[in-house]
């Protein structure tokens, strides 16, 4: 998932009355919930290289538990220091709350990573093996309203916290209405968070109204998720049913459905043959699919294809691809073969062009 939603998550952690378990409480979750992304770090050696890591060890089971006790140490390391240098009468974070903050910061960041296409290796460094929830889009607007609103009214005490605030809702609502999600649920989106703010003005909430509240939003946040999980079983169940009608002659092999943004009712349906990809749009609520588009999974010289396999470039792309489509798009005396991973909507988000510096013997 996106950043914001792995913050969002932390900070309501904290509001549930986590935040009073020991001193920096706040900080080390807000940092926990995002510490598995620091592989970022790897595009400093480029894009294959990121590629290569990303969702990598640190989401792995190992890497939670390195993770969390290092998180854990620095910040009490550092509170140790600052209590030293600064002052002596605030009060020193204690270790084992902070791990144990660190641990359930740390673990909900791969658990939320799961639902969605692009996946994770839980098992590394034991097993590469990719694993796919496919139950939410990367981003989800619908949890930053939910979530979002929940934490803004347990956290806007201030006017200058609500002039953040509402600056943040701003911003988000603008990047909704370019990413063409279209009027209705942008429209939708500003009525979940005008309903946060009249409640936040509204309602004076004590400390433990606002606890529950988070508590509340964090249960939500759950049963929002099962329940994609069952829209999308639906939506397989369906996918599977129809396939054979979708690709002609061509027998189906693996069948996969996979969320579409902001819309749980829509489906984007891969279905595998022997020799393409067939997409599709499945509507859970209408009978008939959307047009098939068909990827043949290798179009092109053969023997070009294969020596584009072999370089260290398309063996690391293609461990990442889950619906890897090689095409030859130049065969001349520098031949050119493209690969992309058509699991994202334009089948363009993920692409390597390798260049061959000569034609390979047939």
């Amino acid at each position: 998932m996106d950043n914001l939603t792995h913050t969002l998550v932390g900070a309501a952690l904290a509001e549930t009355g986590l935040k009073r378990a020991t001193p920096l409480a706040t900080p080390t979750l807000l940092i926990a919930v995002n510490f598995p992304d620091i592989d970022i770090i790897a595009t400093a050696w480029g894009a294959l290289v990121y590629l290569e890591h990303h969702r990598g060890i640190t989401h792995s089971l190992l890497g939670i538990l390195l993770l969390s006790a290092l998180l854990a140490t620095s910040v009490y390391g550092l509170s140790r220091w600052f209590r030293f240098r600064l002052t002596h009468d605030q009060e020193r974070a204690r270790f084992l709350p902070l791990l144990a903050l660190s641990l359930l910061g740390v673990s909900t960041h791969p658990l939320l990573d799961y639902t969605n296409p692009y996946g994770l290796r839980p098992f590394l460094p034991w097993s590469h093996r990719w694993y796919y929830g496919d139950i939410a889009f990367v981003i989800d607007p619908w949890i930053w309203a939910g979530l979002g609103g929940a934490v803004f009214i347990a956290t806007a005490t201030t006017p200058q916290r609500v002039i953040v605030w509402i600056a943040a809702f701003a911003i988000l609502t603008t990047l909704l209405l370019f990413a063409g999600t279209g009027l209705a649920i942008a429209a939708a989106w500003v009525a979940m968070i005008a309903l946060a703010v009249v409640i936040s003005f509204a309602l004076k909430l004590t400390e433990e109204r606002r606890r529950k509240l988070s508590l509340g939003a964090l249960i939500a946040l759950s049963l929002y998720l099962s329940s994609l999980a069952l829209l999308h079983h639906l939506a397989l169940e369906k996918a599977i049913a129809v396939a054979p009608s979708l690709t002609a002659s061509e027998a189906p092999l693996r069948v996969s459905a996979m969320p579409m943004p902001a819309k749980a009712w829509l489906w984007r349906v891969v279905i595998e043959t022997h020799s393409a990809f067939h997409f599709t749009n499945l509507h859970l609520l209408r009978e008939s699919s959307s047009p098939v588009e068909r990827y043949s999974r290798e179009t092109g010289d053969p023997a070009l294809i294969e020596a584009a396999k072999k370089t260290a470039a398309a063996q690391t792309f293609l461990r990442f691809a889950r619906f890897p489509v090689i095409e030859v798009t130049q065969s001349g005396p520098q031949p050119e073969v493209s690969i992309r991973d058509m699991r994202f909507l334009d089948g363009n988000s993920f692409r390597i062009n390798i260049k061959l510096t000569r034609h390979p013997e047939k």
